[in-house]
Protein backbone atom coordinates (compact mmCIF):
# COMPACT_ATOMS: atom_id res chain seq x y z
CA UNK A 1 0.00 0.00 0.00
CA UNK A 2 1.48 3.37 -1.00
CA UNK A 3 2.27 5.92 1.77
CA UNK A 4 0.47 8.96 2.14
CA UNK A 5 2.01 12.32 1.48
CA UNK A 6 2.97 13.90 4.36
CA UNK A 7 3.37 17.11 4.74
CA UNK A 8 6.87 18.90 5.32
CA UNK A 9 7.22 20.04 8.68
CA UNK A 10 9.85 23.42 8.58
CA UNK A 11 10.26 23.74 12.43
CA UNK A 12 11.48 20.38 12.17
CA UNK A 13 14.23 21.35 9.35
CA UNK A 14 18.04 22.66 9.81
CA UNK A 15 18.33 26.66 10.14
CA UNK A 16 20.04 26.29 7.05
CA UNK A 17 18.09 24.39 4.38
CA UNK A 18 17.73 24.10 0.43
CA UNK A 19 13.76 23.48 0.09
CA UNK A 20 13.88 22.88 -3.48
CA UNK A 21 10.85 20.86 -3.12
CA UNK A 22 8.63 24.01 -1.96
CA UNK A 23 10.09 26.44 -4.14
CA UNK A 24 9.82 24.46 -7.58
CA UNK A 25 11.26 27.02 -9.45
CA UNK A 26 13.99 28.31 -7.66
CA UNK A 27 16.55 26.88 -5.03
CA UNK A 28 15.97 28.90 -1.78
CA UNK A 29 18.48 28.89 0.59
CA UNK A 30 17.80 30.79 4.01
CA UNK A 31 17.64 30.67 7.70
CA UNK A 32 14.15 30.02 8.85
CA UNK A 33 14.25 33.22 11.25
CA UNK A 34 15.42 35.44 8.91
CA UNK A 35 13.96 34.94 5.65
CA UNK A 36 14.47 37.38 2.65
CA UNK A 37 11.41 38.99 1.74
CA UNK A 38 11.49 38.33 -2.01
CA UNK A 39 11.62 34.42 -1.61
CA UNK A 40 8.23 33.19 -2.07
CA UNK A 41 7.22 35.55 -4.62
CA UNK A 42 5.95 34.07 -8.12
CA UNK A 43 6.70 30.43 -6.74
CA UNK A 44 3.87 26.95 -6.05
CA UNK A 45 4.17 26.18 -2.41
CA UNK A 46 2.14 22.50 -1.33
CA UNK A 47 1.82 20.37 1.12
CA UNK A 48 4.17 22.00 3.90
CA UNK A 49 3.00 22.79 7.61
CA UNK A 50 5.32 26.86 9.09
CA UNK A 51 5.47 26.17 12.52
CA UNK A 52 6.58 28.98 14.88
CA UNK A 53 8.44 30.51 11.50
CA UNK A 54 9.63 34.05 11.70
CA UNK A 55 8.09 35.25 8.18
CA UNK A 56 7.76 39.17 9.32
CA UNK A 57 7.41 41.04 5.92
CA UNK A 58 7.58 38.25 3.43
CA UNK A 59 6.39 38.49 0.11
CA UNK A 60 3.84 36.04 -1.32
CA UNK A 61 2.84 38.22 -4.35
CA UNK A 62 1.59 35.92 -7.44
CA UNK A 63 2.05 32.63 -5.75
CA UNK A 64 0.11 29.60 -5.39
CA UNK A 65 -0.41 28.34 -2.00
CA UNK A 66 -1.76 24.90 -1.67
CA UNK A 67 -2.62 22.78 1.43
CA UNK A 68 -0.69 24.92 3.61
CA UNK A 69 -0.64 25.23 7.46
CA UNK A 70 0.90 28.87 9.33
CA UNK A 71 0.93 27.90 12.89
CA UNK A 72 2.13 30.40 15.51
CA UNK A 73 4.14 32.55 12.90
CA UNK A 74 4.72 35.83 13.17
CA UNK A 75 3.62 37.26 9.34
CA UNK A 76 3.59 40.67 10.22
CA UNK A 77 3.52 42.78 7.08
CA UNK A 78 3.14 39.99 5.38
CA UNK A 79 2.22 40.54 1.29
CA UNK A 80 -0.59 37.91 -0.27
CA UNK A 81 -1.17 40.02 -3.19
CA UNK A 82 -2.39 38.31 -6.81
CA UNK A 83 -1.48 35.14 -4.96
CA UNK A 84 -4.47 32.17 -4.98
CA UNK A 85 -4.64 30.39 -1.42
CA UNK A 86 -6.17 26.77 -1.86
CA UNK A 87 -7.01 25.12 1.38
CA UNK A 88 -4.45 27.38 3.25
CA UNK A 89 -5.23 28.12 7.59
CA UNK A 90 -3.42 30.70 9.70
CA UNK A 91 -3.51 28.81 13.08
CA UNK A 92 -2.52 31.32 16.00
CA UNK A 93 -0.73 33.86 14.12
CA UNK A 94 0.44 37.67 14.35
CA UNK A 95 -0.88 38.98 11.04
CA UNK A 96 -0.92 42.57 11.74
CA UNK A 97 -0.41 44.88 8.79
CA UNK A 98 -1.24 42.08 6.18
CA UNK A 99 -2.00 42.52 2.70
CA UNK A 100 -4.24 40.37 0.45
CA UNK A 101 -4.89 42.83 -2.54
CA UNK A 102 -6.35 41.27 -5.83
CA UNK A 103 -5.72 37.79 -3.70
CA UNK A 104 -8.01 34.60 -4.67
CA UNK A 105 -9.45 32.55 -2.00
CA UNK A 106 -10.17 28.96 -2.09
CA UNK A 107 -11.22 27.98 1.53
CA UNK A 108 -8.91 30.30 3.83
CA UNK A 109 -9.26 30.05 7.17
CA UNK A 110 -8.01 32.28 10.19
CA UNK A 111 -8.51 31.10 13.43
CA UNK A 112 -6.93 32.47 16.63
CA UNK A 113 -5.03 34.83 14.74
CA UNK A 114 -4.25 39.00 15.43
CA UNK A 115 -4.43 40.55 11.82
CA UNK A 116 -5.19 44.25 13.20
CA UNK A 117 -5.06 46.95 10.39
CA UNK A 118 -5.00 44.77 7.22
CA UNK A 119 -6.82 44.86 3.65
CA UNK A 120 -8.18 42.34 1.54
CA UNK A 121 -9.04 44.88 -1.34
CA UNK A 122 -10.19 43.86 -4.96
CA UNK A 123 -10.05 39.73 -3.14
CA UNK A 124 -12.82 37.12 -4.21
CA UNK A 125 -13.77 33.78 -2.99
CA UNK A 126 -14.03 32.48 0.53
CA UNK A 127 -12.47 33.21 3.71
CA UNK A 128 -13.30 32.81 7.20
CA UNK A 129 -12.15 34.15 11.06
CA UNK A 130 -12.47 32.31 14.11
CA UNK A 131 -11.47 33.74 17.15
CA UNK A 132 -9.33 36.64 15.65
CA UNK A 133 -8.27 40.36 16.65
CA UNK A 134 -9.23 42.31 14.03
CA UNK A 135 -9.03 46.20 14.21
CA UNK A 136 -9.37 48.47 11.25
CA UNK A 137 -9.51 45.74 8.63
CA UNK A 138 -10.24 47.24 5.21
CA UNK A 139 -12.52 45.19 2.22
CA UNK A 140 -12.84 47.37 -0.87
CA UNK A 141 -14.68 45.97 -3.96
CA UNK A 142 -14.48 42.65 -2.94
CA UNK A 143 -16.32 39.91 -3.82
CA UNK A 144 -16.22 37.54 -0.93
CA UNK A 145 -17.88 34.62 0.96
CA UNK A 146 -16.93 36.10 4.46
CA UNK A 147 -17.86 34.51 7.95
CA UNK A 148 -16.86 36.24 11.16
CA UNK A 149 -17.11 33.76 14.72
CA UNK A 150 -16.57 34.99 17.79
CA UNK A 151 -14.12 38.17 16.24
CA UNK A 152 -13.51 41.64 17.09
CA UNK A 153 -13.62 43.55 13.95
CA UNK A 154 -14.12 46.94 15.43
CA UNK A 155 -13.92 49.77 12.74
CA UNK A 156 -13.99 47.53 10.20
CA UNK A 157 -14.58 48.86 6.62
CA UNK A 158 -16.66 47.03 3.84
CA UNK A 159 -17.07 49.16 0.99
CA UNK A 160 -18.16 49.62 -2.73
CA UNK A 161 -18.50 45.09 -2.64
CA UNK A 162 -20.59 44.37 -5.72
CA UNK A 163 -21.30 41.27 -4.30
CA UNK A 164 -20.65 40.42 -0.85
CA UNK A 165 -21.78 37.21 0.96
CA UNK A 166 -21.45 37.70 5.10
CA UNK A 167 -21.72 35.08 7.99
CA UNK A 168 -20.91 37.13 11.11
CA UNK A 169 -21.73 35.71 14.66
CA UNK A 170 -21.13 36.95 18.11
CA UNK A 171 -18.74 39.28 16.74
CA UNK A 172 -18.23 43.09 17.69
CA UNK A 173 -18.55 45.51 14.59
CA UNK A 174 -18.28 48.71 17.08
CA UNK A 175 -17.92 52.02 14.16
CA UNK A 176 -18.01 49.61 11.29
CA UNK A 177 -18.95 50.77 8.15
CA UNK A 178 -20.50 48.72 5.37
CA UNK A 179 -21.27 51.38 2.71
CA UNK A 180 -21.87 51.47 -0.78
CA UNK A 181 -22.13 47.43 -1.29
CA UNK A 182 -24.65 46.60 -4.14
CA UNK A 183 -25.47 43.68 -3.23
CA UNK A 184 -25.30 42.06 0.31
CA UNK A 185 -26.69 38.71 1.56
CA UNK A 186 -25.78 36.52 4.68
CA UNK A 187 -26.73 36.86 8.28
CA UNK A 188 -25.37 38.77 11.35
CA UNK A 189 -25.88 36.67 14.56
CA UNK A 190 -25.63 37.49 18.48
CA UNK A 191 -23.23 40.53 17.16
CA UNK A 192 -23.10 43.98 18.65
CA UNK A 193 -21.67 47.28 17.56
CA UNK A 194 -22.72 51.01 19.27
CA UNK A 195 -22.32 52.35 15.69
CA UNK A 196 -22.77 51.23 12.27
CA UNK A 197 -22.95 52.31 9.07
CA UNK A 198 -24.71 50.38 6.29
CA UNK A 199 -25.32 53.64 3.60
CA UNK A 200 -25.84 53.10 -0.10
CA UNK A 201 -25.82 49.71 0.64
CA UNK A 202 -28.50 46.81 -0.82
CA UNK A 203 -29.55 44.53 2.57
CA UNK A 204 -32.40 43.27 1.25
CA UNK A 205 -31.14 39.76 1.65
CA UNK A 206 -29.15 40.79 4.89
CA UNK A 207 -30.73 39.04 7.62
CA UNK A 208 -29.98 40.51 11.36
CA UNK A 209 -30.90 37.95 14.32
CA UNK A 210 -30.31 39.26 17.69
CA UNK A 211 -27.74 41.37 17.21
CA UNK A 212 -28.02 44.59 18.84
CA UNK A 213 -26.94 48.05 17.03
CA UNK A 214 -28.48 51.27 18.82
CA UNK A 215 -26.80 53.93 16.26
CA UNK A 216 -26.88 52.90 12.65
CA UNK A 217 -26.62 55.39 9.76
CA UNK A 218 -28.81 53.68 6.78
CA UNK A 219 -28.83 56.52 4.81
CA UNK A 220 -30.19 55.82 1.22
CA UNK A 221 -29.71 51.87 2.61
CA UNK A 222 -32.45 49.61 0.53
CA UNK A 223 -33.63 46.41 2.30
CA UNK A 224 -32.50 47.23 5.70
CA UNK A 225 -34.60 47.08 9.26
CA UNK A 226 -33.73 47.16 12.37
CA UNK A 227 -32.57 43.90 14.37
CA UNK A 228 -34.83 42.56 16.22
CA UNK A 229 -35.10 38.78 18.31
CA UNK A 230 -37.91 36.50 16.75
CA UNK A 231 -39.75 37.14 20.38
CA UNK A 232 -39.70 41.08 19.20
CA UNK A 233 -41.05 40.19 16.13
CA UNK A 234 -43.82 37.69 17.07
CA UNK A 235 -44.53 40.57 19.57
CA UNK A 236 -44.70 43.31 16.96
CA UNK A 237 -46.69 41.11 14.81
CA UNK A 238 -49.41 40.76 17.39
CA UNK A 239 -49.78 44.28 18.00
CA UNK A 240 -49.99 45.66 14.47
CA UNK A 241 -53.00 43.04 13.94
CA UNK A 242 -55.07 44.74 17.16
Amino acid sequence: MAKSKQKNDVSTINREVVLAEAFQKRVACYTINNVNPEDFQYLSISDMIFTKANLTGCNFSFCKLENVIFQQCNLGRAVFNFAELVNVRFIECELNNLYCNYTVFLDAKFTDCELDCSAFDFSRGKISFENCQMERNIFVMTRLDIIFKNCNCERLELSDCPSLKLNAENTCFASAAMNGNQNMSGVIKNSNGSYIELKNSDCTKLRFVNSSFPDIDATKTVGYRNSKSDIEEDVEKIINSI
